[in-house]
């Protein structure tokens, strides 16, 4: 049995995050609040109890899955979306009390382990066999120049495994001030990247094999063909100082518009992602996540009849539609913060639609590679 719950077409069901933290509802873990317990009347009385399997009230969190299926996907395409990943190159830290430090007054991010986790989830996706792995931004930990040559090279393997890899900056990854490197109880500033060098680094992961680029910004479009076109939108600030919200430049809005118009013209899906949120997805984190006037973005897409975007940012599993009527946004929660997941997205060529989540089997890796650090 596939461990996944669907949104199909335009009806987004089973997913389930609330914004007080709650646990995802999927057919893989089910949120103990929806099981039935039983009244004191109907327990069994201790002395009589006989040992049995684990009851559903004490699910464990993180279950054993099976095998990832690797049947291929007819008529459609499969995008893997990974997000927010912030990995930092091992040569920037030595494990030491700084470090560690960093980690521990950190904000849930697993950096510590965000090597094993970004090669496990690697591994893992070579086995959906996918058409292409999008990832939405934040890269790197902190805009490191040698956190993205690090990664770089690890997704420079992905493509040499058969799938297409395209990439966009998130508000981590460019000319961040807060760069660094690790030296005992030491923390020194480290180099970071400008747009151009973003650009230069990951040169083979979408910029060079875009269909069309915006002038602008770091905006592309990348053609899945026949019938299917990426478009990725750069929603981050970073000429003027690196900022932490998001927003779309004006002059960007035209180039938008021609390849909305052209895809119209031709027939093809054209699916969009940020960084950034397109909704107000969060009620508590309601400044710095959504684009900045993205009632102007949504207007745009929806009277092109787009039915989907999908971003990340936000750190948490979310989903949600416009007025109950317009676009669906997916917002798909970060690799380096438990439980550690990402999206698989099926989008068909009748334009229909199904989504779900997978949590890094870190457990079936680590076995894989003789490793017992629990």
């Amino acid at each position: 049995m596939r461990h996944e719950r669907w949104i199909a077409g335009a009806i987004a069901a089973g997913i389930c995050l609330s914004a007080a933290g709650c646990g995802i509802i999927t057919d893989k873990q089910e949120s103990t609040a929806a099981l039935p317990t039983a009244s004191k009347e109907e327990e069994t009385p201790a002395e009589t109890a006989k040992p049995t399997e684990p009851q559903p009230e004490e699910i464990v969190p993180f279950p054993q899955e099976p095998e990832v299926p690797a049947e291929e996907l007819e008529g459609g395409k499969r995008i893997v979306i990974m997000t927010d990943i912030h990995y930092m190159a091992p040569s920037l830290t030595d494990m030491g009390e700084g470090f560690q430090n960093m980690v521990e007054h950190g904000d849930g991010k697993l950096t510590n382990y965000i090597w094993e986790i970004t090669d496990a989830a690697f591994e893992e996706i070579k086995l959906l066999t996918p058409d292409v792995l999008v990832i939405t931004g934040d890269l790197t930990l902190q805009g490191e120049k040698e956190s993205h040559e690090a990664l770089a090279q690890k997704l420079d393997e992905v493509e040499k495994s058969g799938i297409e890899v395209v990439v966009m900056p998130g508000n981590h990854d460019i000319n961040n001030p807060s760069a660094s490197s690790y030296s005992g109880p030491i923390r020194r500033p480290a180099e970071r990247v400008t747009p151009e060098e973003f650009e230069e680094i990951y040169q083979e992961f979408g910029y060079r094999e875009a269909w069309s680029r915006d002038p602008y910004s770091l905006s592309y479009t990348y053609d899945l063909g026949p019938s299917m076109r990426l478009m990725m939108l750069d929603s981050c600030q970073y000429e003027s100082g690196n900022k932490v919200g998001g927003m779309i430049k004006t002059e960007t809005y035209e180039w938008i518009e021609s390849q909305l118009q052209e895809s119209l013209e031709n027939g093809i899906y054209l699916l969009p992602a940020a960084h950034h949120n397109l909704l107000e997805e969060s009620k508590v984190y309601t400044q710095d996540c959504t684009i900045e006037h993205s009632e102007e973005l949504v207007q745009l897409l929806e009277s092109y009849n787009i039915g989907l975007f999908v971003s990340g940012h936000l750190h948490l599993q979310h989903f949600m539609q416009h007025m109950d009527i317009g676009i669906w946004e997916i917002v798909t929660s970060s690799l380096s913060t438990p439980p550690c997941q990402y999206g698989v997205l099926e989008y068909m060529d009748d334009g229909s639609f199904s989504y779900y989540t997978r949590q890094v089997n870190m457990e079936k890796w680590a076995r894989e590679q003789r490793l017992e650090d629990e």
